[in-house]
């Protein structure tokens, strides 16, 4: 029932964030929830692959819960990360390039 909280909320941020840059809001409010579940797959993955190999014994005794609840942060601060980056790279002012400018001093 979190996991469906936590989609919501994350695909209505994202949403809000391209309306307010003209974009696409489906597009990028799944880009969100990708963001938010690839960082939670690659926290367990490497969680996974480094306990294994460091510590082999210890693997048995956490259960999928217990992963999947350590991965929940470090989903939300993946998805938190890449809201951050959009939202950087839009509001950066655009700048246009004049055909006359460049081809000033062609013209002498």
């Amino acid at each position: 029932m979190i996991g469906i909280l936590f989609i919501y909320l994350v695909w209505k941020e994202f949403a809000k964030l391209a309306e307010m840059y003209q974009k696409t809001k489906w597009v990028y409010g799944l880009a969100g929830i990708a963001s938010y579940y690839g960082g939670m797959f690659l926290f367990a993955f490497i969680f996974g692959a480094y306990v294994s190999v460091f510590y082999p014994e210890i693997l048995e005794s956490f259960s999928d819960m217990q992963i999947g609840l350590m991965s929940i942060p470090i989903g939300l601060l993946c998805c938190w990360g890449f809201y951050r980056f959009l939202k950087y790279r839009w509001s950066k002012p655009v700048a246009k390039i004049s055909d006359e400018v460049l081809d000033s001093d062609l013209s002498d």
